[in-house]
């Protein structure tokens, strides 16, 4: 499965050859931004992975997360020296470009966390083939091409960015919410999974169109390649982190549940704790989405991104 993706990027490549050659800029790659960012996010995801076998107050897991936040903090310095930095200040100084960059980031960490704690349960649990599971996840396709295709678009021509980014980080954080209270080892996929996914879809929907739009708001053609990458890295770095985070509170509270509880309720257990921490971390997306956004997007702004 993981294979897929090379005939795609050799057909991407071969369909360059055809494109109209742009203006090219001149400069030095950061390699030191890139290194040490690398550096920082690996640490603090072998930190949390760490934290979780060998506990949170352990030396080496408290040893990464020193390391990774060093390295972050030598990563800010060395790109205000940077004369090209991997991160421009000028980009992320805008505080409508920074909340959407920080509500990608929450929202890859909530929705990887989802796709990777039902996997779980639907595969483990309640024993779906791995293409009964991806068939599962369906609704969530059709939920997030409504919202992309036609809801977002149109709530974005009559309210602020802020407020559709909110509404769609709290619809997603309440269809997490709905499989925290109504999963358990027998749930009816019909009744608990399916209209959480669609909903979920739908929120995931309107963030992506109203956080892209926003993300990219304002930047200059010389900058716009760097401003989308900010984008989908929220995305990645969220997704990463969050999947860390929320596996090791899945594992940490199956094992508390062991003694005393059949293994698929102990297992159900921990992966309903998971979500519940994800969707506690896309409602701090809305609160972020309403403290720092407050641009209202034009139709042309919105339909070009």
């Amino acid at each position: 499965m993981l294979f897929i993706n090379v005939p795609i990027a050799a057909a991407v490549l071969a369909g360059s050859r055809m494109l109209v050659p742009g203006e090219r800029e001149g400069g030095r790659l950061d390699i030191a931004g890139a290194v040490t960012a690398t550096l920082a996010i690996g640490s603090l995801i072998y930190a949390l992975t760490l934290g979780n076998t060998n506990g949170w107050t352990g030396p080496g897991t408290l040893a990464w997360f020193a390391a990774g936040a060093a390295l972050l903090a030598v990563f800010f310095v060395a790109e205000r020296a940077a004369p090209t930095p991997l991160v421009p200040g000028k980009v992320v100084r805008d505080r409508n470009r920074a909340g959407a960059y920080a509500m990608m980031l929450l929202l890859g960490a909530g929705m990887l966390s989802m796709f990777y704690l039902l996997t779980l349960y639907m595969q483990i649990v309640r024993g779906y083939s791995a293409i009964h599971t991806g068939v599962a996840y369906l609704p969530f396709v059709v939920g997030v091409g409504i919202a992309s295709g036609g809801i977002a678009p149109r709530l974005l021509a009559r309210w602020p960015a802020r407020a559709v980014t909110a509404t769609g980080t709290v619809t997603f954080a309440g269809a997490l919410a709905w499989d925290v209270v109504t999963l358990s080892p027998t749930s009816n996929y019909f009744e608990a999974m399916l209209p959480a996914l669609f909903v979920a879809g739908l929120g995931t929907g309107c963030v992506f169109v109203a956080c892209t739009a926003t993300g990219m708001r304002g930047v200059s053609p010389a900058d716009s390649g760097i401003a989308a990458g900010l984008v989908n890295t929220g995305l990645q770095l969220g997704a990463s982190l969050g999947v860390s985070a929320m596996a090791a509170i899945a594992s940490t509270v199956t094992r508390s549940h062991l003694p005393g509880h059949a293994v698929a309720v102990a297992m159900t257990d921990g992966y309903v704790a998971g979500l519940l921490a994800g969707s506690i971390i896309l409602a701090a997306g809305a609160v972020v989405g309403l403290l720092f956004i407050n641009a209202r997007l034009s139709a042309g702004e919105v339909a070009g991104h």
